[in-house]
């Protein structure tokens, strides 16, 4: 069995090896928005996608929801209410993130957060990239928890978790939405 850092190793290869990423990407947001999760009242907790992750930059195209993106502050996240991709700057860990003339949003005005992974199981685990932000911020989060992850990068066995893993309400691939628990 692979522990926690050759699975990463192993998803980060799998992922970074996808062909047909772009198209496979539009597809899980176009199941995301297809999924009447998102409607023009709620705020979405989302994240500034990397190349090689689930494209969630198409998501400021649509205005009938609310975004906000997280900035890292020190060792946790803050979440900020962006209205357009001119709202980014390159922040920490060379990641886009919210400017600072954008609204902190509070943990408790995001309905839904969109949170990324490397790999997931069926059994709401995920790996991301090892530094604990998401895992950090969701301990006491109260909201839907959803994991954009390409079909290649489900695990099939369980990803070996710790006390601190949060773990997701619902992971959406480009075939289906995995619902994990209840919402």
């Amino acid at each position: 069995m692979l522990n926690k850092k050759e699975l990463r190793n192993k998803y980060l290869d799998i992922r970074k090896n996808i062909k047909n990423k772009a198209e496979l990407s539009d597809k899980i947001i176009a199941n995301l928005l297809n999924s009447a999760l998102l409607n023009k009242n709620l705020m979405i907790g989302c994240y500034a996608s990397l190349p090689n992750e689930v494209n969630t930059w198409k998501l400021l195209e649509n205005k009938s929801y609310k975004l906000c993106f997280p900035r890292i502050q020190e060792d946790t996240l803050e979440f900020y209410e962006v209205n357009s991709s001119k709202d980014f700057i390159k922040g920490k860990l060379n990641i886009y993130e919210p400017n600072i003339s954008c609204k902190l949003i509070a943990k408790e005005k995001i309905d839904i957060m969109l949170i990324p992974c490397i790999a997931a199981d069926l059994k709401g685990n995920r790996i991301g990239y090892g530094k604990g932000y998401y895992d950090r911020y969701l301990k006491d989060y109260k909201g839907l928890k959803v994991a954009l992850c390409f079909a290649k990068n489900i695990y099939e066995g369980i990803i070996p978790n710790d006390k601190f893993d949060i773990k997701m309400d619902l992971i959406i691939d480009e075939n289906i939405l995995h619902i994990i628990s209840k919402f």
